[in-house]
């Protein structure tokens, strides 16, 4: 589920937060799909370190602030 969205000038970045470990962001994956015209950068908030999967970028809980 999308959890909270950001506006960057013309895009829309979808943030999705996970409480522990991930395995999957399907509603990430699908929001993005479904309004992909219109998506700048996707993030997704977790428990693990800064990286990048793919075409979303992983951020730890305690940096979310710098969103």
């Amino acid at each position: 589920m999308i959890d909270f969205l950001l506006s960057d000038k013309t895009k829309i970045c979808p943030i999705e937060v996970k409480a522990e470990g991930y395995s999957t962001h399907r509603s990430l994956d699908e929001f993005c799909t479904k309004f992909s015209s219109r998506v700048g950068n996707r993030y997704l908030v977790n428990t693990k370190d800064l990286r990048k999967d793919g075409n979303t970028i992983l951020v730890p809980i305690y940096m979310a602030g710098a969103l």
